[in-house]
């Protein structure tokens, strides 16, 4: 009877264990900053993993391949600006996450495309802009402790961000 009964606690431990392990990613697991690094031997990496900003070896980051992502679906992300000798740039955006099926969705330039369709109007319309453009977009594959690794789908943004 004892044998049996620790068995059952053995096969009841194993199985809230194992279960455990396939805990859903929720929006709160996402937020902080995230940075891209390039291998130790300074090549691009084979899988798309992010650290976290305060994680990361600072040598190794990849430009243009930082974001954050914050409460009320804010965003912050980092572009190359030819306006600033393409230098880095943080600019405010939005993101949502669909916890459906891990996809995390990155958009920025609203308050400028708004204000280029409220002040040129004509020249907007010309423009055949949407209302904001995407960032990136990715499906989350694995987030370990400090480690987040995607599998980036395409987007519509104008201009090509680090891969």
């Amino acid at each position: 009877m004892k044998k049996s009964a620790f068995v059952f606690l053995i096969l009841v431990a194993f199985f809230l264990s194992a279960n455990g392990q396939d805990k859903a990613i929720t929006e709160f697991d996402l937020y902080g900053c995230w940075i891209l690094e390039r291998n130790e031997d300074g090549q691009r990496p084979q899988k798309r993993i992010y650290k976290r900003c305060e994680d990361s070896d600072s040598k190794l980051a990849i430009k243009s391949s930082k974001f954050s992502l914050l409460a009320f679906n804010k965003a912050e992300v980092q572009t190359s600006s030819a306006i600033f000798c393409f230098g880095t740039v943080t600019e405010n955006g939005t993101w949502t996450f669909d916890e459906s099926n891990g996809i995390v969705q990155i958009d920025y330039m609203q308050v400028w495309l708004k204000e280029f369709k409220e002040q040129e109007p004509e020249e907007y319309a010309k423009f055949n802009s949407p209302e904001k453009f995407e960032w990136m977009k990715f499906k989350i594959v694995d987030l370990s402790e400090n480690m987040l690794e995607v599998e980036k789908l395409r987007t519509t943004k104008p201009k090509r961000n680090a891969d």
